[in-house]
């Protein structure tokens, strides 16, 4: 392989879950297709690829998930007016990551400091059933930028500030967030 590279596929198959199925004896057809309506099917196909030289770290994520069952779904779940929900048929996001460890030319300091910044895409709205307007506010872009210390080998601090902005809006959220991590 490629020192510092690693790539990584990912695949999910299978259908949400309802309870509306407990107690169902097998001619109840009514309460059987009921809780058939409730059930969405559920496929993802995800790429993540990390690459790291000499103190630069790189990252890229693709995810894309395609819903079946959505139409049944969304009239099911209608409001008390019969407005039907707006789940869509399917999802896309992806990401864009670059840094650099300003420690890296320092030989006596064991720790990484990384100022980092994303670029950001998802849309939980990709598509949608013929009879749902799409919702411009779930196509969303994001431009993160921050500074993660990792201070030893399995514990991190980390803090950083989003500006998110959704196809509905003319500007960006400003968003902080801090936190730290470990891991054992």
């Amino acid at each position: 392989g490629v020192r510092g590279l690693n790539i990584g596929l990912s695949g999910y198959y299978g259908n949400t879950q309802t309870a509306l199925y407990q107690g169902i004896g097998k001619n109840e057809k009514e309460s059987i297709t009921k809780a058939d309506s409730s059930v969405v099917g559920v496929s993802m196909l995800g790429l993540d690829v990390r690459y790291s030289i000499k103190g630069l770290p790189l990252r890229v994520q693709y995810y894309l998930s395609s819903l079946s069952n959505t139409n049944q779904y969304n009239f099911f779940t209608a409001n008390n007016e019969g407005t039907p929900n707006d789940l869509g048929s399917s999802m896309i996001g992806y990401f864009v990551e670059a840094g650099y460890n300003i420690f890296r030319p320092f030989n006596k300091i064991k720790t990484a400091l990384i100022p980092f910044v994303r670029y950001e895409v998802y849309n939980t709205q990709n598509s949608v059933e013929e009879g749902i307007t799409k919702n411009k506010a779930y196509n969303n872009t994001l431009i993160t930028t921050g500074l993660t210390w990792r201070m030893a080998k399995g514990a991190v601090l980390k803090a950083d500030m989003q500006f998110l902005k959704s196809e509905a809006e003319n500007k960006f959220a400003t968003v902080f967030n801090a936190g730290f991590g470990v891991m054992f």
